[in-house]
């Protein structure tokens, strides 16, 4: 018979294996926990653990202790075992089966054996089993033993329960955390097409971009002739297709010479070389760009035209001066630049002609000595006066239609 002390003594270790193992939350790692501490309290040379997979309901061992044997060995030494019937008057070591919620009703006081075995089960649903066999002391295990191992297997059925909780938990954090991870990169991505690099990371880094006065900047503005009237003429889909092309053309213009891109409204574009670049031919290349577009849509129209399909022409103007740069908007954000220079370049457009470069005298004498241009003579701008024009031909080391 089992004395008050060493029941006392069981139940205070059980307490504090039951603490370690609720605290180990790697699965692996708490399988090993639960089979090491079995063949410890039970002072057995050998133990085994037994675990259904809750996603295959495949039954596997996943941790021995004190067995030379490997575990795929011992998954075939045991697989007979753990498909019987629970059963009274039958060895317990070949009777078990893990999905039962039995207790041990094969373990009688006075019994005696040479393994024993215990369910290990969760709250929801049956894990597998825990078996101990030979006893440290040669002596055989008793009932005494089985009902130690019974607790235990409760407690480390909860453990392994919590484990897969949080295992399952974690996974979904990561998931989540990933998706975040995806989201936040595509607004970064956003934010980087409609934002300068400088400017975005200053917008990233405190979290408003300070407005800043440029002394010299070249405002470029290209504007679709007779646009209402051709879109009047064909369906949304071609229009907004027609714009795509024309407009990724530009993209890659305004790229490639080292520009800066602001917005589109309807037909119009806008860009502007000087502003987060220093760069001191910034006229200069925002007047190679003014010719670049001109050429891409005569080609387009040229092969339009080929296929018995309207096109559109161009006007590019452009204005050299001093503007306010900043960012508008709390959400939807807006880099964007203000000042007369901006006006003046609007109505070198606006009084440009179609599929030329029309330019303002603070350009022409930026650019003067590098492309070939013609002056148009002093043209009245709305709300602004007379002003003196150039158009523009092309580089001076090139011919020009």
């Amino acid at each position: 018979m089992t004395s008050d002390r060493r029941k006392l003594r069981d139940l205070t270790t059980i307490a504090e294996i039951s603490l370690k193992l609720t605290s180990e939350l790697e699965p692996e790692s708490l399988f090993y926990l639960i089979v090491f501490y079995a063949s410890v309290l039970l002072e057995a040379g050998k133990a085994v653990l037994w675990v259904v997979d809750p996603e295959t309901n495949e039954h596997k061992v996943k941790a021995v202790h004190g067995y030379e044997n490997d575990q795929e060995m011992l998954n075939q030494v045991y697989l007979g075992s753990f498909n019987a019937e629970w059963g009274e008057d039958e060895a317990p070591f070949t009777v078990v089966r893990p999905q039962a919620r039995a207790k041990l009703p094969f373990l009688n006081p006075g019994c005696e054996y040479e393994a024993i075995v215990a369910p290990v089960s969760g709250k929801r649903e049956a894990i597998g089993a825990l078996i101990v066999e030979d006893k440290l002391s040669g002596e055989p295990f008793s009932s005494y033993d089985g009902e130690i191992l019974h607790l235990l297997a409760a407690h480390a059925g909860i453990a392994i329960e919590n484990a897969r909780l949080y295992q399952e938990q974690d996974r979904l954090v990561q998931l989540r955390t990933r998706d975040l991870e995806a989201e936040r990169n595509k607004s970064e991505q956003l934010l980087l097409n409609i934002l300068p690099d400088e400017v975005y990371r200053e917008l990233k880094t405190r979290g408003r971009v300070t407005p800043k006065r440029h002394d010299s900047v070249t405002i470029l503005f290209a504007d679709f002739v007779d646009f209402t009237a051709h879109a009047e003429k064909i369906s949304p889909e071609e229009l907004i297709d027609d714009l795509e092309a024309s407009y990724a053309l530009f993209d890659e213009i305004v790229e490639a010479r080292g520009l800066e891109k602001l917005k589109t409204i309807g037909d119009s574009y806008m860009c502007a070389g000087g502003l987060t670049v220093l760069n001191e031919n910034h006229a200069m290349d925002c007047v190679q760009a003014g010719l670049d577009m001109v050429e891409s849509i005569k080609a387009i129209k040229q092969a339009r035209q080929a296929l018995g399909i309207n096109s559109w022409d161009v006007r590019v103007g452009i204005h050299t001066g001093p503007v306010v740069a900043g960012v508008i908007g709390q959400t939807k954000f807006s880099y964007d630049v203000w000042g007369e220079a901006v006006n003046l370049a609007s109505r070198m457009e606006a009084n440009g002609i179609p599929n030329k470069v029309n330019i303002s005298e603070a350009t022409y004498l930026q650019v003067k000595d590098q492309f070939q241009c013609d002056p148009r003579g002093m043209i009245r701008l709305k709300g602004i006066g007379k002003a003196q024009m150039y158009l523009v031909k092309a580089l001076k080391d090139r011919k020009c239609d």
